[in-house]
């Protein structure tokens, strides 16, 4: 299914697609759709039920963010945890590797199934 410019991000930001997972932060022109880019992991429990998300920190606008809205020290190219409803967001982080931040989401949030844009771990 393809996702709309003007449509609400499928990440939660409450940013339009176009201005959040749809936009290359390098040149912030609207990302090729053959060019995935691994920057979000969706981790979901036994039942199917989303229970977490690892995404990457991108720009300093991503790390202003962070240390605004949620208190979390974050530099580019780290990743975060999120977990929680709109409104309701609990952010950890931050780590390293994204090797890192799933496996927090399996100790924390019982992931056992993580999907991104090109894979399924």
């Amino acid at each position: 299914m393809k996702i709309g410019r003007n449509a609400p991000c499928p990440c939660g930001s409450g940013k339009k697609y176009k201005k959040c997972c749809g936009t290359d932060s390098a040149s912030g022109t609207m990302a090729a759709e053959s060019e995935p880019r691994v920057d979000r992991m969706f981790g979901s429990n036994a039942d199917g039920d989303d229970v977490c998300m690892a995404s990457l920190v991108r720009d300093d606008t991503d790390v202003q963010d962070l240390m605004t809205r949620h208190g979390v020290k974050a530099s580019p190219n780290q990743w975060v945890i999120s977990s929680g409803a709109c409104g309701h967001v609990r952010v950890d982080g931050s780590f390293d590797t994204m090797e890192a931040a799933l496996d927090h989401g399996r100790a924390k949030y019982g992931a056992q199934r993580w999907t991104g844009p090109t894979m399924v771990l």
